[in-house]
């Protein structure tokens, strides 16, 4: 029987690709639930290069529709991903009707990454042992390894120490080396594939080429890019989900917008999101109910004379004291978001830094005095535009609130677009980041 666990082990390692660090201690059989688990939770025989699985789990996620994928090929099988290389190149497999389909292979090149199909038998194979094979059969453990870049292929060399499982005597040792090329042969995923709603063949990067024109996807590079991608991810994601839509769709006309009183909702933590409306007080604002529950708020700005179409100070005052402190103790601070719908346009904060700030009522009351100081001069200057409300925000959010990590957005539901709004060098000049 012993023989037989051996040369089963063999035959695994001579299909292995991409291994070369510790063994996890993971030994159950793999279910439904652990291959396709909404959360990553590594499931493979070795230490992979977790952030570059989790960032390309991001992209993936925040361009497909997981529905048509679903139907069209099957589960991208996350736990299961293998990678090469330093945030380089990854394999992971899409599951079937129980098998694997084909192994979705993503390179990065650069700032960018590119997701194509391999139908590649040994690949489909490995990926059919690794993820339904009981893990009793499957230990070992590396001792050394390293990749190395050649003419778009990486030379693998692996050394491999096979133990018994219960008295840890050496049964065999395997020196070898592979050349996996990072370039498959078969097809970039369809544009359909990564942008359901997009005009395919445009060629404008990954919002419409993305998989199928092959212009790849941008992928995060230093701290500030990456919060930059994790906010419009967040941003695309919600613009996407239906009952934010509708909310929205809600508020986005003429008639809320001439009301006398402001309308709004708020966003709570449960099993779905529920939107609650928020309460007008005695001076015409509105307010987060009660609770600990409420991550995020949408609200209009009226059609009145002098109204700012942008946020106000207590708007931004209730959003870090309310919506992000809350998600920090109910969720991720990633979850806070405060929007306002105005005629002139859509707008959103969200909160990307450490959450170590603090304001108080005194700040409020600082801040107030400096924005109606300012948007005062606008209106009886007669230069009360929207693209100078928006640059006035933006020099306030820097030169007054400067609370590292609070970005500003301007959002079209309707096209699920978005772009970062920010006071250029000169503090003369508003510079606009349009989201991939």
């Amino acid at each position: 029987m012993m023989k037989k666990t051996i040369l089963w082990q063999l035959l695994l390692i001579i299909i292995m690709t991409s291994f070369f660090s510790c063994v996890h201690d993971e030994t159950s059989s793999a279910s439904e639930v652990s291959i396709l688990s909404k959360e990553y939770i590594s499931k493979s025989l070795w230490k992979e290069d977790e952030k570059y699985i989790k960032n390309v789990k991001k992209i993936f996620e925040t361009y497909s529709d997981p529905n048509y994928v679903k139907i069209k090929h099957g589960e991208v099988a996350w736990n299961y991903a293998t990678t090469v290389g330093n945030e380089s190149f990854l394999e992971v497999p899409v599951i079937n009707d129980g098998k694997v389909n084909f192994t979705l292979v993503v390179k990065r090149e650069g700032d960018r990454i590119f997701f194509k199909i391999d139908p590649n038998e040994n690949s489909k194979k490995f990926f059919n042992l690794l993820v339904f094979k009981d893990r009793k059969d499957l230990s070992g453990t590396l001792k050394s390894g390293n990749a190395q870049s050649r003419n778009d292929c990486l030379i693998v060399e692996k050394t491999v120490t096979w133990t018994d499982t219960v008295t840890g005597e050496v049964l065999q040792v395997d020196h070898f080396t592979e050349t996996r090329c990072t370039s498959p042969s078969g097809p970039y995923l369809e544009c359909m594939d990564m942008s359901p709603d997009a005009t395919c063949g445009s060629g404008s990067g990954g919002d419409s080429g993305g998989g199928g024109g092959g212009d790849g996807y941008s992928y995060p590079g230093n701290n500030q890019n990456q919060q930059f991608f994790d906010n419009c991810g967040a941003l695309k994601r919600q613009a996407t989900n239906i009952d934010f839509r509708e909310k929205v769709t809600e508020l986005d006309k003429p008639s809320i917008f001439n009301k006398t009183q402001e309308t709004g909702y708020a966003a709570a933590y449960g099993p779905k999101t529920n939107y609650e409306s928020l309460a007008n007080t005695s001076n015409d604002n509105l307010k987060l109910p009660p609770g600990n529950k409420y991550f995020g708020y949408m609200h209009v700005h009226l059609n009145k004379e002098g109204v700012v179409k942008i946020f106000s100070p207590a708007d931004i005052f209730t959003f870090l004291t309310g919506c992000v402190r809350n998600a920090q103790e109910k969720g991720t601070m990633e979850d806070a978001y405060a929007m306002v719908v105005t005629s002139e346009g859509s707008y959103m904060l969200k909160y990307s830094g450490d959450g170590n700030y603090g304001v108080g009522p005194h700040t409020l009351l600082s801040w107030q005095s400096w924005y109606d100081r300012e948007y005062t001069d606008l209106f009886e200057n007669g230069t009360m535009n929207q693209p100078n409300v928006e640059k006035l925000f933006a020099k306030f959010l820097k030169e007054k609130v400067k609370i590292e990590g609070l970005e500003l957005f301007k959002t079209n539901t309707i096209t699920t677009s978005a772009e970062k709004l920010i006071l250029g060098s000169d503090n003369n000049s508003l510079e606009s980041i349009k989201c991939p």
